[in-house]
C-alpha cells in the first residue's frame, strides 16, 4: 500500500483552497490559517477554546466539532477524527444542513484515504456527489469529491489496479462542468491542466505537440499568486517534459518548483520538488547531484513534526541507499537502508494501533455485549498469536543482529583489504623506482665496454643490453599498473586528429617490418574529424598490441591493424598468425606473466597493463582465434564524460598547407619537412600561435625554403625522399646563409646507433617516434634559447671583435663577409639595408632573416649598431660628438645621440666624460 502511495505520489500532488463554514468567518478564517501553516497545536487549542463555547445541539456545536476532526486528520490522530465524524453523522446534527452534511461525508472519505482505504474514500465521494447533484447544494464539495476520485482512479490505472469504476478522464469533466457553472477559474485552470496531462502524458504521444493549456494554466496562477496550483501545474509539466525527454526544460522546472516552494515556506512542496528533481538527476545518470538533491528532500521530510508524507521519506532513502552503493559508499548506503527499514517498522506499528484503537471503539458501542463474547475468542487466538509474534519478532532480531554483525565485519574486513592493497601499490612503485638507478649502471659501462670494439665480448654485451632494455621496460609497466590500482592514473582528455595520430604512432611499425621484411598492413578508416582521446592511454595499449603481434608472429605470415570509428567509439583489431595458440589460452593471456608452457616466454605484464588500461577508458576488449589467427578487438568509447578525466582544450587549426599559417615578423619562423602529411599536421598543430610555420615533403624541397626563409628552428625526418634528414643537415650546416639553423632530426629508428648516427650527422637534437608533444615543444624552445644567448653577446661585443660568437666554419664565413662589407661601407652615411643586401650577394629579405636569427635585429638596425659600437672607441679619444657621428656615417646628430641612448643607456657626451 505504502509502495502504490509512493508511485502516485510522483504522478500527482496537491488539493484544492478551503472552503467556507457556518461559524463565524473570523473564527473559520483563523483556524484555516493556523492549518495551512500546519501550527496543529495552536489550531488545536484556538478550535477547542471555540468548541467550549458552543451550546449542545446547536449548529455552531457541531460546526466545531467538524473542524476539530480537520486538525486531528491533518496531524495524523486518525481515530480521533474518526469517533468525531461518526458521531456527527449518528446524531443527524446537519439533517436539514446540506451543505455541513456533505462536508462530513467528504471528511469521511479524506480520512478513509489518509489511512489507504482507497475503496471506502471512492464510496464516501461518490455519496457526496450523489447528495450535491440531487440537492443542487454544496457545488465545492461535489468538485472536491469529483476531483479526488479521478485522482484516486489515475492512482489505481497507473499501478495498473483494476477499479471497475469509469475512467479519471469522466470524473475530471464532470467536474470541469461545476466549475464552469460556478466560474471557479483556478479549479477549472486545474482541471484542464490534469486532463490535459491525461492525454498528452501517454508515451506513445510524446511526439505530439504539448498542450498550449499549460502556459496558460501556470500564467493564470502566477498572475493570481495561487501557490498551490502553481506547483501542481508546474510538476506536472516538468513530469510532461521528462516523459518526452526534455530533461533540460523539466529541470528548469523542478527548480522553479523547489525555489517557489521554499520562498512560501511550504516545506512538504519543497521536500516533493527536491525528491522529483533528484529522480530527473538519476533517470539522467548524474549521480552527485542526485544524492545532494534526494539528502535535501531528506533533511525536509526529517524536520516535518509530525512527518506528514513518510511514503516520499521512505522512496528517497531506497533511492540514496541505491545510489550510495552504486558510487562506492557502503557505509552511507547502509545508514539509509538502516533507516528506511525502520520508518517501515514505525509505519506498520502505527497502522496496527489504529487498527486496536477502531477495535476499541467497537467494543464501546451499542453492539458492545455481543461482540465481548467474540472478543473472549479472539483474545484466546491472539494469546497465541502474540506469542507467536513474539517468537517470530526474536528469530527477526536476531536474524537482524547477525545481518548487521555480518555487515560491519564486511566493512572492516573491505577496510582491511584496502589498506593492504595500498601498502602493495606502494611496494611495488617503490621498488620500480629503486630499480631504475642499478639498472642504469649496468647499461653505462656496457656502453663503454662496446666502444672498445672487442668481437669476442660483442654477442655477450648485446645479451646484457638487451635484456637491461626489457627489465627497464618492465619497471614502467609496474610503475603504470601501480598508478591504475591505486587510481592515480588520470585520463588526460586533448582535441585531435586520431588520424595524423595513428599514422605518426604505426611509423615506427612499418620500419620495423621494412628492415625486418615482415608484411605488415595497416588500414586507418578514422575520418579528418577532430575528437578527444588520451594519446598516451592510446599509444600504451596500441604499441603494447603490437609488439606483442610482432613478437610472436610466425614468419612469411600477415601482421595486421585496422582501425574505424562507429557510434562515437574508437575501434581497432590487431591480428597475428600464432599456431602455437589454443583456445584455452585466451582466457588467461592477460594475466601478468601469462606463460603457455615451461618451454615458452611468458607475455610479461604488457597485456595485463593493456587490460586495465582498456577497462579505466570505459572500453572493452576481446581476443578470439581462428585458424590459427589471432585477432584482437579493442572498443574505446571517445566521449568525454569519463571518470577521473581531465579535458584540455586546444586549438586545433588544420595546417595542411605548404604556405605560411600565420604572417607576422615578430614571431620566429619554424620549417616542417616530412614526407608524411599527417606527421606535419600534427606538428603544425603543436606550433600553432608560436611560430610562423612552413611545410615541406621532402629533403630537397626543405632545403630550397631555409635558403629562401632562413627559418629559426627546423624539425627534419630522416626518411625522406630526394633527399633524407642526414644529407639535408649536411648540407644545411656547410651553407653560410643556414649554418647556425638549429635542426632536430625525427626518426622512427629507436636504437642508440641512430641516435648516434643523427648526432654525428651536425644535428643539434635527435628524436625518436612517436614523439612527445611536450618533449619536442621543450627541444625547440631550448634551442631558440641558445641562439638568444648568441644575441645577447652580440649586443655587448664590437662584430670586428666576434669573440664567443662563431658556431662553425660556414658561419665565420659569413662573419669575414660581414667585416668586409662593414670596413668599407660603415662610414658611408648613403649606406642602406638594400645596399647592404646587394653587398652581401643576397636578397633583403634573406640578409634580414640571418641577421634577425644571428643576431636578433633587421639589417637596419645592425648597420645602427655597429656605427653606435664603433663610436664607443672614438668617444674615448679627443673627437667631439659631432665630429665622431659625422665620422661613422650619421647625418643628423640628434638622432645620434638618441640612438646612443637607447643601446648604451646614457648619452655620448656623458659616454665621454666617464671613460676620458
Amino acid at each position: 500500500m505504502l509502495k502504490r502511495n509512493l508511485l502516485f505520489l510522483l504522478v500527482f500532488m496537491g488539493g484544492i483552497a478551503p472552503l467556507s463554514a457556518q461559524l463565524s468567518p473570523s473564527d473559520v478564517l483563523g483556524f484555516e490559517s493556523l492549518l495551512a501553516k500546519k501550527n496543529y497545536r495552536q489550531a488545536l487549542i484556538y478550535m477547542q477554546t471555540i468548541d467550549s463555547v458552543q451550546l449542545f445541539g446547536s449548529i455552531e456545536k457541531a460546526h466545531s466539532q467538524l473542524l476539530l476532526s480537520k486538525v486531528y486528520q491533518e496531524s495524523h490522530q486518525f481515530q480521533n477524527a474518526g469517533n468525531i465524524l461518526d458521531s456527527l453523522l449518528n446524531s443527524k446534527s446537519f439533517i436539514k444542513h446540506h451543505s455541513l452534511l456533505a462536508e462530513t461525508w467528504f471528511q469521511k472519505g479524506m480520512l478513509a484515504d489518509a489511512q489507504n482505504k482507497e475503496s471506502e474514500a471512492v464510496a464516501y465521494f461518490l455519496k457526496v456527489d450523489s447528495m450535491t447533484n440531487h440537492k443542487n447544494i454544496a457545488p465545492e464539495f461535489q468538485l472536491r469529491a469529483l476531483t479526488t476520485i479521478g485522482d484516486l482512479l489515475f492512482q489505481w490505472r497507473y499501478m495498473k489496479i483494476s477499479s471497475g469504476y469509469s475512467k479519471p478522464s469522466h470524473f475530471y469533466e464532470k467536474a470541469l462542468k461545476v466549475a464552469e457553472h460556478t466560474s471557479d477559474s483556478s479549479n477549472w485552470y486545474t482541471l484542464k491542466l490534469r486532463l490535459a496531462f491525461l492525454a498528452a502524458g501517454n508515451p506513445a504521444k510524446k511526439l505530439e505537440p504539448i498542450p498550449p493549456i499549460f502556459k496558460k494554466g501556470l500564467a493564470y496562477f502566477k498572475e493570481r499568486n495561487e501557490i498551490i496550483p502553481l506547483l501542481e501545474g508546474l510538476h506536472r509539466f516538468a513530469k510532461l517534459h521528462t516523459i518526452r525527454g526534455n530533461t533540460v526544460e523539466a529541470e528548469n522546472l523542478y527548480i522553479e518548483y523547489i525555489r517557489i516552494a521554499k520562498e512560501n515556506n511550504l516545506q512538504d512542496k519543497e521536500a516533493l520538488g527536491n525528491f522529483q528533481y533528484a529522480i530527473l538527476l538519476e533517470s539522467s545518470n548524474r549521480l552527485p547531484e542526485a544524492i545532494i538533491a534526494y539528502e535535501k528532500a531528506k533533511e525536509l521530510y526529517e524536520s516535518e513534526k509530525p512527518m506528514l508524507s513518510p511514503t516520499n521519506y521512505c522512496g528517497v532513502l531506497g533511492a540514496l541507499a541505491g545510489l550510495y552503493r552504486k558510487t562506492g559508499r557502503p557505509e552511507e548506503a547502509y545508514d539509509r537502508l538502516a533507516l528506511f527499514h525502520n520508518t517501515m517498522d514505525s509505519l506498520d506499528a502505527v497502522a496496527q494501533t489504529d487498527r486496536v484503537k477502531e477495535l476499541d471503539s467497537k467494543y464501546k458501542s451499542a453492539e458492545k455485549d455481543k461482540e465481548i463474547t467474540l472478543l473472549e475468542v479472539e483474545n484466546q487466538k491472539k494469546n497465541v498469536q502474540i506469542l507467536l509474534v513474539l517468537l517470530i519478532g526474536l528469530l527477526i532480531a536476531a536474524v537482524a543482529l547477525f545481518y548487521l554483525y555480518r555487515q560491519r565485519n564486511k566493512i572492516k574486513y573491505a577496510k582491511r583489504v584496502s589498506e593492504l592493497d595500498d601498502l602493495k601499490r606502494t611496494f611495488f612503485a617503490n621498488i620500480s623506482h629503486e630499480f631504475r638507478t642499478p639498472l642504469t649502471l649496468i647499461k653505462s659501462p656496457v656502453q663503454q665496454l662496446r666502444s672498445r670494439k672487442d668481437e669476442n665480448i660483442e654477442n655477450q654485451l648485446n645479451l646484457i643490453d638487451t635484456n637491461t632494455n626489457r627489465m627497464l621496460e618492465l619497471v614502467d609497466q609496474l610503475l603504470e599498473l601501480s598508478k591504475i590500482d591505486s587510481g592515480q592514473l588520470q585520463i588526460i582528455l586533448k582535441k585531435g586528429s586520431l588520424t595524423s595520430f595513428l599514422n605518426n604512432l604505426l611509423e615506427p611499425f612499418q620500419f620495423q617490418a621494412k628492415e625486418s621484411k615482415v608484411h605488415f598492413e595497416a588500414v586507418i578508416k578514422t575520418g579528418e574529424a577532430y575528437r578527444y582521446f588520451d594519446k598516451d592511454i592510446f599509444t600504451k595499449i596500441i604499441t603494447n598490441l603490437l609488439s606483442n603481434a610482432f613478437k610472436y608472429h610466425e614468419k612469411g605470415t600477415l601482421i595486421s591493424f585496422h582501425s574505424f570509428i562507429k557510434d562515437q567509439t574508437f575501434h581497432f583489431e590487431v591480428s597475428n598468425n600464432d599456431s602455437q595458440l589454443k583456445e584455452n589460452d585466451l582466457k588467461k593471456m592477460f594475466e601478468r606473466f601469462f606463460q603457455k608452457n615451461n618451454s615458452e616466454n611468458g607475455a610479461g605484464i604488457g597485456l595485463a597493463l593493456v587490460k586495465d588500461l582498456v577497462a579505466l577508458y570505459g572500453g572493452t576488449i576481446k581476443p578470439s582465434l581462428a585458424n590459427g589467427t589471432l585477432l584482437i578487438s579493442v572498443a574505446l568509447p571517445l566521449d568525454k564524460n569519463k571518470k577521473n578525466a581531465v579535458i584540455i582544450e586546444e586549438n586545433n587549426t588544420d595546417y595542411s598547407s605548404k604556405t605560411p599559417v600565420l604572417e607576422h615578423e615578430d614571431l620566429p619562423v619554424l620549417l616542417i619537412a616530412d614526407d608524411n602529411a599527417d606527421i606535419r599536421t600534427v606538428l603544425a598543430t603543436v606550433f600553432t600561435s608560436e611560430f610562423v610555420i612552413f611545410q615541406a615533403e621532402n629533403g630537397k624541397e626543405a632545403y630550397e625554403i631555409a635558403q629562401k626563409e632562413i627559418p629559426d628552428c627546423i624539425i627534419a625526418d630522416v626518411m625522406m625522399p630526394e633527399m633524407n634528414g642526414y644529407m639535408l643537415t649536411k648540407e644545411l650546416k656547410e651553407n653560410e646563409l643556414t649554418a647556425s639553423v638549429p635542426v632536430i632530426l625525427l626518426t622512427a629508428k629507436t636504437g642508440d646507433e641512430a641516435q648516434l648516427k643523427g648526432l654525428h650527422s651536425l644535428a643539434d637534437a635527435y628524436l625518436t617516434k612517436p614523439f612527445n608533444h611536450e618533449i619536442i615543444k621543450a627541444t625547440v624552445a631550448q634551442q631558440l634559447r641558445e641562439r638568444k644567448k648568441m644575441q645577447e653577446r652580440y649586443s655587448r661585443e664590437l662584430i670586428l671583435k666576434p669573440v664567443g660568437i662563431v658556431i662553425n666554419s660556414a658561419d665565420e664565413k659569413f662573419i669575414e663577409r660581414l667585416e668586409t662589407v662593414l670596413e668599407t661601407e660603415l662610414t658611408n652615411s648613403d649606406f642602406t639595408a638594400e645596399a647592404f643586401a646587394e653587398k652581401m650577394y643576397l636578397s633583403r629579405m634573406q640578409l634580414h632573416r640571418k641577421l634577425k636569427m644571428m643576431f636578433g635585429v633587421s639589417a637596419t638596425e645592425f648597420i645602427r649598431n655597429e656605427r653606435l659600437k664603433a663610436a664607443t672607441d672614438l668617444l674615448g679619444g679627443t673627437l667631439s660628438v659631432s665630429e665622431i657621428a659625422y665620422s661613422i656615417g650619421f647625418n643628423d646628430v640628434g638622432y645620434f645621440s638618441k640612438s646612443f641612448k637607447e643601446l648604451y643607456g646614457l648619452p655620448p657626451s656623458e659616454y665621454q666624460k666617464e671613460n676620458n
